[in-house]
């Protein structure tokens, strides 16, 4: 499905259900941007970021929201992390972009638990590899086949990722699709 609006200087693409920013005009000319295949919300009460990843895997989706969590996760914490793959459903990721940052410094401190969820063999192995390299220096990361695996983990429920972080859809775009997503 894809419907397209006019709000403002902003023309929206809605394609199955997520929101693309398209193409923003301005007095200088147009810029043309389309959001990241990813949402990052947040648990505040239990401080549990959620990563939740689209259909579609490739190495700059997880370069970007790498990135992302990254910069959300040093404005507060410590955090526990879900990163939720249960929706993939193609996998376009090298194993050389999982072996550099598995080799990295962590997008999310270290003290609380991460869990990845994957729903395919291929992203159970590159997350298995990516795990292999984090638990030698200490990091707690689980590999669950599940996203209700997942909250069971670290004690928490679909609603208690009240805040959306990631994207930040500007008011009165018309993006009204879950997971919900507003302002800190």
């Amino acid at each position: 499905m894809r419907e397209a609006e006019q709000v403002g200087g902003l023309r929206v693409t809605r394609r199955s259900g997520q929101c693309i920013i398209f193409e923003i005009r301005a007095a200088f000319g147009a810029i043309r941007l389309s959001m990241a295949g990813y949402v990052i919300d947040l648990d505040p009460i239990n401080l549990v970021l959620r990563l939740t990843i689209g259909k579609v895997l490739t190495d700059q989706v997880v370069l970007d929201a790498y990135r992302s969590i990254g910069r959300l996760a040093s404005q507060g914490g410590p955090y526990a992390a879900i990163f939720d793959g249960s929706e993939v459903q193609d996998v376009k990721l090298s194993a050389d972009t999982v072996r550099s940052l598995a080799l990295g410094a962590p997008a999310v401190p270290a003290g609380r638990p991460r869990v990845v969820v994957v729903n395919s063999i291929v992203l159970y192995g590159l997350t298995r590899m990516a795990e292999s390299i984090r638990t030698s220096v200490g990091l707690q990361f689980h590999i669950v086949w599940s996203v209700d695996e997942a909250y069971a983990m670290l004690g928490v429920s679909p609603e208690s990722f009240s805040q959306g972080l990631f994207p930040e859809i500007p008011v009165g775009a018309g993006c009204s699709a879950e997971p919900r997503r507003t302002a800190l």
